[in-house]
């Protein structure tokens, strides 16, 4: 019974309502800043592996192959 006193008191104070809110944001901003990392690793990896397809493979295969579009890779000064 007194569990259930505290988690009632505490759900209606505003300071530990305020701290939760606190808390996901930062988690929130951690994940996001993850995934930014995480989609920018994956573009550069795509980059490095199209640099070296173009010495091969004509720019529409390697447009094909990495999913880089054929003018990300005119740019690449390859």
């Amino acid at each position: 019974m007194a569990a259930v006193r505290r988690v009632e008191d505490l759900s209606t104070d505003p300071n530990f309502i305020g701290y939760y809110d606190k808390e996901e944001a930062i988690q929130q901003d951690l994940d996001d800043m993850w995934e930014t990392g995480y989609d920018e690793g994956i573009k550069n990896e795509k980059i490095e592996i199209a640099k070296n397809l173009i010495k091969k493979l004509d720019i529409k295969e390697v447009s094909e192959i990495t999913g880089l579009s054929i003018d990300e890779i005119k740019k690449l000064n390859c």
